[in-house]
């Protein structure tokens, strides 16, 4: 049990707080303000995507006629930036919608468009092209080239590229609403999915070009580009469930009011990012957060530190791997207020006490699930990293410094660092400062040796 006694606000400045020194953030929360997060701290799908995944990588990027057409040359920059290799080639009808001349400077190559496009060397156009690329996108894929595709048709460049070649393809349909849900369409789609090496993205659903609201818009660039780096990063997740939880728990004092911790969720959602690229199915278990959920995970909302051991009891039937990258509260008020506490009141007396241990609870019933715990620790890493691992009874342990000495990790950043341990407190790997996807990919290697 804690007692904490809370001085009131006098114009906009607190009296002096006593309290015990716990881990959670309390400054801020007391007041029911949650720590904005910077443009930065938005969750960016292509920064997840990017994990030096397109580093010498050549990619196809066929574009084909629709007014999404305009998004291709955003895509192509960004395969560029990270470092791919980029062709393109364009439908004839593509050109009615965007220049090959733009394509073209972007991409720092040639982009043909006509199957009898005449060449000065000898080579076979639509043979050579497709050689030793490593992935194809289409963006957009319009219903005409889907059905010209799904049909055996070669009458273009790119469909004859495509066929005399092997690499895998990913589709990203863009079309009106009532032509995706077109029977023929549809079944163009269900013979190119029972093909292994098409994938697909969904189109996105919102306001399209011929002003209907509905399903058809092109996926945009940066989530093209995360389905890009999962085809291409190895599988070798592929087949298991992976659960993770990422963010803060919050424990309400009153209707304006709770206990919690700085905690943004970007290190949880990066671990479910690198798992689901590794071919992993993913349950994300989240705590309130500012940060984009993809639509690729089940993602599981929760906000007090029982619920996160409710959500995860019920997760982890099946699962082959959990991840408990959470910073749950550790107290919580016995009694939460109905009404909001008065700043009139002299003081107000907390008491409080412990939230339940999740990975307490969970580790002696996981039997067969291989347990990844987390330690934000502000100082004796080692020490006190080992010492959770034995008593946790995880198989790996991540313990990572936060707070004035962790110097780029930690809470809110984009990069972190620590150490990596095993169930006996023995360190593994000392992972140096990294992007948080990067940290990420560098634990799930482990989990990767470990369940092969």
């Amino acid at each position: 049990m804690l007692v904490i006694t809370v001085g009131y606000w006098r114009s906009g400045v607190p009296t002096p707080v006593s309290w015990h020194p716990t881990a959670f953030h309390f400054g801020t929360v007391l007041r029911g303000v949650q720590i904005p997060l910077s443009p930065s701290g938005v969750f960016s799908a292509s920064l997840c995507a990017v994990n030096n995944v397109f580093q010498n990588k050549r990619v196809l990027v066929g574009v084909t006629g629709g007014i999404a057409a305009y998004k291709s040359a955003e895509l192509v920059r960004l395969l560029v930036k990270a470092g791919a290799q980029v062709k393109v080639v364009m439908t004839p009808s593509a050109t009615q919608f965007i220049t090959p001349l733009t394509l073209e400077t972007l991409s720092g190559n040639s982009v043909p468009t006509q199957i009898f496009d005449l060449r000065d060397d000898s080579s076979i156009e639509h043979t050579d092209l497709g050689k030793d690329i490593d992935v194809a996108v289409i963006a957009p894929t319009s219903a005409d080239f889907l059905g010209r595709l799904a049909n055996g048709l070669a009458d273009q460049l790119l469909l004859c590229t495509l066929m005399a070649s092997q690499m895998p393809v990913l589709l990203c349909p863009s079309m009106n609403t009532h032509m995706w849900n077109n029977p023929l369409v549809q079944r163009n789609r269900t013979i190119l999915k029972a093909i292994e090496r098409y994938h697909w993205m969904e189109p996105a659903e919102g306001e399209l070009a011929c002003k209907v609201i509905g399903k058809g818009r092109m996926p945009e660039p940066a989530q093209i580009m995360r389905h890009l780096a999962r085809i291409l990063m190895p599988n070798d997740l592929q087949g298991q469930i992976v659960v993770v939880t990422a963010g803060p728990t919050r424990e309400w004092i009153d209707p304006v009011r709770y206990l919690s911790n700085p905690s943004t969720g970007k290190m949880g959602m990066a671990v479910a990012e690198a798992a689901w690229q590794r071919g992993a199915t993913v349950k994300l278990i989240s705590g309130p957060t500012s940060l984009e959920l993809p639509s690729e995970f089940e993602n599981i909302a929760i906000e007090s530190t029982q619920d996160l051991l409710n959500a995860v009891t019920q997760a982890l039937k099946g699962a082959n791997v959990l991840v408990m990258a959470a910073a749950p509260a550790d107290y919580s008020p016995v009694q939460k207020q109905a009404h909001k506490i008065k700043k009139s009141e002299a003081s107000a007396q907390l008491e409080l006490a412990r939230t339940p241990d999740v990975l307490g609870h969970i580790a002696p019933t996981a039997n067969g699930t291989l347990l990844v715990g987390f330690a934000a620790e502000t100082g004796n890493l080692e020490q006190l990293g080992s010492q959770k691992a034995q008593n946790k009874g995880v198989h790996l342990l991540f313990a990572n410094p936060v707070g004035d000495q962790a110097h780029g990790s930690g809470f809110a950043g984009n990069t972190n660092s620590g150490l990596l341990m095993d169930g006996d407190g023995k360190v593994i790997q000392e992972i140096p400062i990294l992007s948080k996807l990067e940290v990420a990919h560098q634990i799930l290697n482990e989990v990767a040796r470990r369940l092969s």
